[in-house]
């Protein structure tokens, strides 16, 4: 290599030459705005991905509400009390409403226009005016075999002052079990109780609601019937 090779190399090697620090600088800088890159694409992709989760997770699941435990002081339970003679329950809104929001629309149930809404609505329907009777054998007829196989018979319970009762469609599906297709429908059921004797619900006290998710199906010889709570707020003895 000549003299002027010497004294001027093509390529000086990495660090050395004249422009080495500048050139370490603007390295290390685009190195910090990739990273910072990189971090905001991450905080961005969170932000968006678990919103999207728990509404596809919503799509399909019911919502579930959760509420503190409690202890309550009921009423002093009256087997032979009847509550259609008293007047201040007679005053509150006793009335049974039906929504449906999927059309937009809500009325108000009795005996004569019940079965115009199909048979899970009279089912729920009879459901509210048996623990308004105190009628635990009626009550419990209402539920399929599977669920009183598994969880047994309610127990004997007072009549109950039930008010701001309102039964909400949720939505219906349609499955196979055993080579037969069994229709699922899933609606919300709110009401209060008012001097509640906790014979019926323990986890609620005077003139509080608590929001159940009740699922019926057809699959006892196309009998539409209580299958079960998906979220019942009751001590281990009731359901």
């Amino acid at each position: 290599m000549n003299s002027m090779d010497m004294d001027n190399p093509p390529f000086p090697p990495d660090g050395q030459g004249k422009d080495a620090p500048a050139t370490r600088r603007a390295s290390t800088g685009k190195l910090r705005r990739r990273i910072l890159i990189v971090l905001a694409c991450m905080v961005v992709f969170t932000a968006v991905a678990i919103p999207l989760v728990n509404y596809i997770e919503r799509e399909d699941t019911p919502e579930v509400m959760t509420f503190p435990d409690a202890k309550y002081n009921f009423a002093e339970p009256d087997y032979d009390y009847d509550i259609m003679k008293d007047k201040d329950y007679l005053s509150l809104n006793r009335v049974v409403m039906y929504e449906n929001p999927a059309q937009n629309f809500s009325t108000s149930l009795d005996s004569g226009n019940m079965e115009e809404f199909g048979e899970a609505v009279t089912v729920l329907y009879n459901m509210i005016r048996r623990i308004i009777q105190g009628d635990t054998d009626g009550y419990n007829r209402l539920f399929t075999n599977a669920y009183r196989k598994a969880n047994g018979e309610q127990e004997r319970f007072a009549m109950q002052q039930l008010y701001d009762i309102v039964l909400t469609r949720s939505n219906t599906e349609q499955v196979t079990e055993n080579g037969a297709i069994v229709t699922y429908q899933t609606f919300y059921v709110r009401y209060k109780i008012r001097l509640n004797n906790g014979t019926f619900r323990t986890d609620i006290g005077d003139d509080e609601c608590r929001p159940q998710i009740v699922v019926l199906c057809n699959r006892d010889d196309g009998k539409m019937l209580i299958d079960r709570f998906d979220k019942v707020y009751l001590s281990q003895n009731k359901h």
